[in-house]
């Protein structure tokens, strides 16, 4: 964290205690204030604004994964059946269908209606109300399976699994190579975040891909591991979750608990490294986190294997990274085909504070006209990403939408993990999707309280603005990671020389400053207080505030 001087432009304003009368009731989404800084320099300035729900969510507990029945809401989506009589494509898994039942129905018609079709159940979604995965007996086509369903007036909807598409400062040898973590005009600035934060244990991240060989020693230190089944017994399921040895994700395509990939393929290894490659260890590469918990869930067939095609079921594998404490979801593939049971589960997994980023897709096509699937659901949890090169154009295969893709990140010329032991450069909006999942998993590493909600707005406020993405994307800028992240004196830590004053006595006044390093944005947050006794009080008197990972001179 570099040092870096601002000068008040009027008066210091700073956070404190006033009256509990001084607001009243809290208000909804209204501005705390505004700190008017400006720098010394000609990068100009920016100001963050801090809001009364902000505030309070620092005393708050972390989200806990896992799905609680009493917190989802059974509100169905409105169907008109004919649009799934039709399918959208050719491309789906031969004997599986998703199907959900409307509220209400039990088990008897259900079974009845699984018999007469054929189906038996495979299993059943715990984040989606009356939402099942079923497999067809052999024989029964998949399209005459869907009308059978269809026709039944206790079922909701009926549709196949469609593919999906593969869209593809550490001691690390190769860091020279890993341009998008570093500082540039195409860059993440990765580097200035890492003064603060590198990483934590407790930090899990999902890759849903063609498999991860998290046998790699890059990897291996980072691997999730499902405790209860890798401490139980073989062939038994251990956690009850349906899904036996389990121990280190699953594999969706064929239902096992194979996570490898098969033959040579490297994409979801390579797309791990971006996110979680152990950092300073002399190996290689390192991630966006040099700490974390990789957990690799495969959603590739064995007929598929040589392909670049995915399996329709990767929606349950966003359900099992939520439920397995996963609080982001990297998707590096696409589909043309809408999905009504993966828009339902993805829109589930906001209730345990899901992000799921998406890779835009590499067909240089907008998006907001021809979707691209999940980048392209109308749901505010999905994080669309688009790739930028080194100097910060667009990459010439990205794809773009000013309203379906958020923002750009490094997707040219990546270098990351392979198998075999081996480093592979890769270009796509698969690598610069995990440039994203690896920020935002570093940004609730930081900040766990956060929301799903809160942590989408901080991630996508944070771009860097750049010119290539403007219009193209709903921010106009690429991934910019430590203006996300910020570097925070920790609540009750020391406010450095300088005078400050409380309100009101009786209370403990905490405060927890961010200054970025180059964009100018004044963070100022306020911890341990009741939301109706935060105010505004001004310091006449520069002073100096010392900020974990470097020092801060405000004033002249």
């Amino acid at each position: 964290m570099r040092s870096v001087r601002v000068r008040s432009a009027a008066l210091i304003v700073i956070l404190a205690l006033s009256a509990p009368a001084a607001w009243g009731a809290p208000a909804p989404r209204e501005d705390v204030v505004q700190v008017p800084w400006e720098y010394d320099t000609s990068e100009g300035f920016n100001v963050h604004r801090l809001t009364r729900d902000d505030l309070v969510r620092t005393d708050t507990m972390a989200m806990v994964p896992g799905f609680d029945p009493a917190r989802i809401v059974d509100a169905p989506p409105v169907i008109d059946k004919r649009d799934f009589r039709r399918l959208q494509s050719n491309d789906y898994a031969p004997d599986r269908l998703f199907v959900r039942f409307k509220p209400g129905r039990g088990d008897g018609a259900k079974s009845a209606a699984h018999r007469i079709v054929g189906a038996e159940v495979l299993t059943e979604s715990p984040a989606v109300p009356d939402l099942a995965l079923v497999r067809l007996a052999p024989g029964i086509a998949v399209g005459k399976a869907i009308h059978q369903y269809l026709d039944r007036d206790e079922v909701l909807y009926a549709e196949p699994l469609y593919d999906a598409t593969l869209s593809a400062v550490p001691n690390d040898p190769n860091w020279g190579d890993l341009w998008g973590l570093r500082d540039g005009p195409g860059a993440t600035y990765a580097t200035d975040a890492w003064d603060e934060l590198t990483g934590g244990a407790d930090i899990v991240v999902a890759i849903i891909d063609d498999g991860v060989d998290t046998q790699e020693s890059d990897l291996f230190a980072n691997r999730w591991r499902n405790e209860v089944e890798f401490a139980g017994v073989p062939g038994v399921d251990d956690d009850g979750n349906g899904r036996i040895d389990d121990t280190s994700g699953w594999d969706f395509g064929d239902n096992d608990s194979t996570i490898l990939p098969c033959g040579t393929s490297d994409h979801g290894t390579h797309v791990a490294g971006t996110i979680g490659a152990v950092g300073n260890n002399g190996d290689r590469v390192a991630g966006m986190l040099w700490t974390c918990k990789l957990m690799p869930i495969k959603v590739q067939r064995a007929d598929q294997c040589g392909t670049r095609s995915l399996d329709g079921s990767w929606p349950f594998a966003i359900t099992y990274a939520a439920a397995n404490g996963a609080r982001v979801s990297n998707c590096s593939f696409g589909s043309s085909s809408f999905s009504q049971a993966t828009s339902d589960i993805i829109l589930a997994t906001q209730a345990v504070g899901h992000l799921v980023i998406a890779a835009a897709g590499n067909d240089d096509i907008n998006i907001d006209a021809t979707p691209q699937y999940p980048a392209s659901y109308a749901l505010d949890n999905i994080i669309a990403v688009a790739a930028v090169d080194q100097a910060g154009a667009r990459a010439s295969f990205s794809n773009y939408g000013a309203t379906s893709v958020d923002l750009g990140a490094p997707g040219v010329d990546i270098w990351s993990v392979s198998i075999f032991g081996d480093v592979s450069k890769k270009s796509g909006t698969s690598m610069a999707a995990p440039h994203v999942a690896g920020a935002a998993a570093l940004m609730l590493g930081r900040a766990p309280y956060l929301t799903w909600d809160q942590a989408r707005l901080r991630l996508l406020d944070s771009v860097i603005g750049t010119p290539s993405m403007q219009g193209l994307t709903t921010t106009g800028g690429r991934l910019y990671v430590p203006r996300a992240l910020g570097v925070w004196v920790r609540p009750g830590g020391p406010l450095g020389g300088g005078t400050y004053q409380y309100a009101y006595g009786g209370y403990q006044l905490q405060l927890a400053l961010s200054v970025m390093p180059r964009w100018g944005n004044l963070n100022i947050r306020a911890g341990s207080i009741p939301q109706s006794q935060v105010g505004v009080v001004t310091i006449t008197k520069p002073m100096t505030i010392s900020a974990v990972g470097g020092a801060v001179t405000i004033g002249n």
